[in-house]
């Protein structure tokens, strides 16, 4: 996982989109915003649980990963590729993403180097996401 600099025209998208705290006529037309921006650039959807996609920060929550030369399965046409996730919309049981490639100008820091030294063998990138992205912190559900 890597931080996304968003500084492109979907990255600008998210940023409008997250800048606004509640749920009013103006967020929504930006999350529609979004949507087009994501049909337009091919971006692929799909419906997935929150956990296989570490998704937790709400609609327009992104970050980027960079996908494996060895990889397998739905994102083996991106292998070697870098890819913006974008959390779109979610229901009780699933949530929908988009992914697309993205260029090298978009990424940031690996949030493993956000990590304390002593922490690294059970650090989660989704703690340190509000202070990358100031979205909202990430509370674990398993505190053991």
């Amino acid at each position: 996982m890597f931080e996304d600099l968003r500084s492109d025209e979907i990255g600008q998208a998210i940023c409008a989109l997250r800048s606004m705290t509640i749920w009013t006529k103006a967020k929504f037309e930006r999350k529609q915003d979004l949507f087009k921006l994501v049909a337009k650039e091919n971006y692929i959807k799909w419906a997935k649980t929150r956990r296989y996609f570490w998704m937790c920060g709400g609609i327009g929550f992104s970050y980027l990963y960079r996908v494996p030369l060895n990889k397998r399965g739905h994102f083996a046409p991106f292998r070697g590729k870098l890819l913006r996730l974008v959390y779109l919309d979610s229901a009780k049981d699933y949530l929908q993403i988009g992914f697309g490639p993205v260029k090298e100008t978009q990424l940031g820091r690996d949030l493993h180097s956000l990590a304390p030294d002593v922490l690294i063998d059970k650090f989660d990138p989704r703690r340190v996401y509000h202070l990358t992205f100031g979205g909202p912190r990430w509370k674990p559900t398993d505190t053991t």
